[in-house]
């Protein structure tokens, strides 16, 4: 499956990966690549400029999984699913469509502006989200929808 996944840059324009995560796993669907951006752009342009003139990026702390750290993380995190005798019971980590982000760090209105997002989202059928507040953050699963598509062949057609 990986080959039909695409890499994440470390640190984007309007996101960063977590610098503990794996660079093995810094893969997504094309997608879900899109839908980051698009994300980290939203949120990013409605975020106030802290004391050094800077805005905040999201902080992505989970890409793509491989069966293996699935399965030992599923042993310590009660959020983490692992089914051995069911495989249409796995984690969506493992396709590439899904990705956490961090609530570390945010305040309430931007915790509470990222909640809303994602709903209204979600209620739009593009994606599902879990808040796992115990870990602090948010869980987003990306549908692959049609338009994702058209802009992702646009954005290669560029390059």
């Amino acid at each position: 499956r990986l080959n039909k996944l695409i890499p994440v840059i470390t640190s984007g324009q309007y996101y960063f990966v977590d610098r503990s995560l794996d660079r093995r796993t810094h893969f997504v669907s094309p997608w879900t690549l899109i839908f980051i951006n698009q994300f980290g752009k939203d949120f990013y342009e409605q975020t106030q400029k802290n004391k050094k003139g800077l805005k905040k990026k999201i902080e992505v702390t989970s890409l793509v999984r491989h069966r293996k750290y699935q399965k030992a993380l599923a042993k310590r995190n009660p959020n983490a699913i692992w089914d051995e005798c069911n495989p249409d019971r796995q984690s969506s980590h493992l396709t590439g469509a899904t990705f956490d982000v961090t609530t570390k760090g945010l305040t309430k209105k931007e915790i509470c502006w990222i909640k809303d997002y994602l709903l209204d989202l979600q209620n739009l059928w593009l994606i599902h989200v879990r808040d796992e507040f115990y870990n602090n953050c948010f869980h987003v699963m990306v549908f692959p929808v049609p338009i994702f598509f058209e802009d992702f062949d646009r954005v290669n057609k560029r390059k």
